[in-house]
């Protein structure tokens, strides 16, 4: 049980991997290994390691459409990042 929880968090313990998140956040829709790169300023295949790796974790979800994979962030990460947010805001008071 632990494992996949570590896998989760380890996919989010990166400041490319959290530029990717906020990318997402802020995305209209599906997302791009090229459109990634480009919000982000980042090589194309750094983010597309990133991006296999937050899939493995359940971080991102992944469509194909044409010749590409289209990238979403699953719907409850935003959640979880408000709480750990609260949770180091009340830890620095």
């Amino acid at each position: 049980m632990e494992a996949p929880l570590y896998e989760f968090f380890d996919a989010l313990a990166n400041p490319t991997r959290m530029a990717i998140v906020n990318a997402l956040i802020e995305a209209e829709g599906p997302m791009s290994v090229k459109e990634v790169a480009s919000k982000i300023v980042s090589s194309q295949p750094n983010v597309s390691r990133s991006l296999t790796q937050m899939k493995k974790a359940g971080v991102v979800e992944v469509e194909s459409a044409a010749n590409q994979r289209l990238y979403t962030l699953n719907y409850k990460v935003p959640v979880l990042l408000r709480v750990a947010r609260q949770v180091i805001e009340e830890q620095n008071k």
